[in-house]
């Protein structure tokens, strides 16, 4: 994925001036203030991990990338900062790349993936950083992107390079079974951390035709996020490259093979997913090309349900350039990059079905075993 074609509409080029637009019917802003938010992930009810790029505004300063716990307080929500001053760098278009997706793991660890070049200027970007986030940890910061709080750093850029791929940007990072999954969007590929360190190519997605006429004729896949589905397997989202055509992007699934099975397509410029309680997966994307711009349209973001079975329709529309989702309780929490804030969309979450024993999305015999497996007295 050349810097020159999807980075830039990943980063969504800090220097643009889009307009905010009005909170629509029932919204509520929950945080404002922020510095290009572009991460969430929620590890319990009423406590959920941003993460925010951070773009100095000039190219030459330090980074000011941050992770910060959102939490419920007596006076409204607020964003503790956890780790704070990670690096950014600009590539020699001006784009910048750094702290990424977060995501949580099973036994209570926090994950950051960073973009961007793992080399001696910036030793901690390209790489999944992993944090203690034990209980005292939050109000003893904030920390230094390598405080007392980092348990590892995990270099995955330079096993890409070397690996033959010509680019590299980790954007997002999932515990599948003890290992880490690592979308490289740069790489159009998902490297699998093995739990002894081992780094492996998982996953390469190929490049997509796009419609007649259109140049280029191929687009890179773009992937973006990936999210453990709880059956030893991942979801998987993907943005697409250059010239982000409509209809071009698709929701996979990964096993732990490698196979990858896609789910729906003709989808539009997905940068973010949450799997809902029914097992429909909420993916979000950051808005339509803008040709004249370079940059997603304002106000033409979505957040799609696709359903196991690959039917989708929007479940929120009119977004302003959205880059995160996540699932709060019976309300959905999107992030508004330019305008730097987490809006509140009430009562929207699907629920599980009454009858979803196993939580798979759908009611079978799975469940129906699942029923005649404990039909009885309750213990």
């Amino acid at each position: 994925m050349p810097q020159s074609t999807s980075a830039r509409f990943l980063a969504v080029a800090v220097t643009a001036t889009i307009a905010s637009s009005g909170a629509a019917l029932g919204q509520e802003e929950i945080i404002s203030g922020l510095s290009f938010p572009i991460g969430l992930d929620q590890v319990c009810p009423g406590q959920v991990w941003l993460s925010e790029l951070g773009v100095p505004a000039n190219p030459k300063a330090p980074g000011q990338g941050r992770i910060s716990m959102v939490s419920r307080e007596p006076s409204g929500w607020t964003a503790i900062p956890f780790v704070t001053d990670m690096a950014v760098a600009f590539n020699s278009m001006g784009e910048p790349a750094g702290t990424h997706h977060v995501s949580l793991t099973y036994d209570g660890r926090l994950l950051v993936a960073t973009g961007g070049p793992n080399i001696p200027a910036f030793p901690y970007l390209g790489s999944v950083l992993i944090y203690n986030i034990s209980f005292g940890s939050v109000a003893n910061g904030p920390y230094q992107t390598d405080g007392a709080r980092l348990e590892a750093a995990i270099p995955i850029f330079p096993f890409v390079i070397e690996s033959g791929f010509g680019d590299s940007n980790a954007y997002s990072v999932a515990e599948v079974e003890g290992e880490l999954w690592v979308v490289d969007s740069g790489a159009n590929a998902v490297i699998r951390v093995a739990d002894n360190g081992d780094l492996s190519v998982l996953a390469t997605l190929p490049n997509i035709m796009n419609p007649e006429g259109t140049v280029p004729p191929m687009s890179q896949a773009v992937p973006t996020r990936i999210l453990a589905d709880g059956f030893g397997g991942a979801v998987l989202v993907q943005l697409s490259g250059y010239p982000f055509v409509p209809g071009n992007a698709s929701v996979f699934r990964l096993a732990s093979d490698g196979t990858l099975t896609t789910v729906a397509t003709g989808l539009t410029t997905l940068v973010d997913a949450a799997i809902a309680e029914d097992g429909s997966v909420l993916a979000l994307s950051i808005g339509s090309f803008d040709p004249a711009t370079g940059q997603p349209a304002p106000n033409t973001g979505v957040l799609y349900r696709v359903r196991q079975n690959g039917t989708f329709e929007p479940l929120l529309e009119n977004l302003n350039v959205p880059t995160a989702v996540e699932i709060v309780g019976q309300d959905v929490w999107t992030t508004e990059f330019l305008n730097g804030r987490i809006v509140r969309h009430a009562d929207v979450a699907p629920a599980r079905c009454p009858g979803d024993l196993n939580g798979d999305g759908n009611v079978d015999g799975k469940d129906l075993t699942i029923l005649l497996a404990t039909w009885g007295m309750c213990p």
